[in-house]
């Protein structure tokens, strides 16, 4: 970790001075419309399919998006949309009635870093390319779990087990929806997207 000393504030400066010494303190700095932040030890990957350490997590939430955020600071304050232009609930008819099939609606206009928009069939390779991915001790087995029912997609001789279209049947995309439907119901899923 890098330690930034604290920079004396001149006469004449704005308040805004004290919180950039402040955020020198933390490791932040900026330059030229560029957010830089230092961490404590390397990310393992920035692939979203293999990200499971906080490191790597805290760079992600700066360049990736999820289908839903939490509401508030707390598990109990609900779901906001992200992605999806609205958060699947019973009420608004995009939880059946059964808890299995989630709707995501996807915001219109969403365009990815090179421009081009996001599609639902966008977001469902990103779903399934992360369950198939499967790093060893990863994040995938949070899905696989409620989506598939196994814990890993991988034999004991790494040879992947469920067939595509296990994958596609549980995470498909319908025009600009993306459906996700589980096994059986998992109340904790739209904490797992969030």
């Amino acid at each position: 970790m890098k330690l930034f000393p604290l920079p004396v504030k001149p006469a004449g400066r704005t308040p805004l001075s004290a919180a950039a010494a402040i955020l020198a303190l933390a490791g932040v700095s900026f330059a030229a419309g560029t957010f830089v932040t230092a961490i404590s030890m390397k990310p393992d990957t920035l692939d979203p399919a293999g990200t499971y350490d906080r490191y790597g997590h805290m760079i992600e939430l700066g360049i990736y998006e999820s289908l839903v955020a939490f509401a508030g600071n707390t598990l109990g304050s609900g779901f906001v949309p992200a992605l999806s232009a609205e958060a699947p609930s019973k009420d608004n008819g995009l939880l059946s009635r059964d808890g299995r099939t989630y709707i995501f609606p996807l915001r219109k206009n969403v365009r990815f870093h090179d421009g081009s928009p996001l599609t639902a069939g966008d977001a469902a390779y990103s779903l399934i390319r992360f369950m198939i991915t499967d790093s060893p001790a990863g994040p995938s087995s949070l899905f696989l779990k409620p989506l598939l029912g196994i814990n890993s997609v991988r034999g004991r001789n790494g040879d992947i087990i469920p067939a595509f279209s296990d994958f596609t049947r549980a995470v498909r995309a319908d025009g600009d929806r993306l459906i996700i439907t589980l096994r059986e119901p998992y109340p904790p899923f739209l904490s797992l997207l969030a």
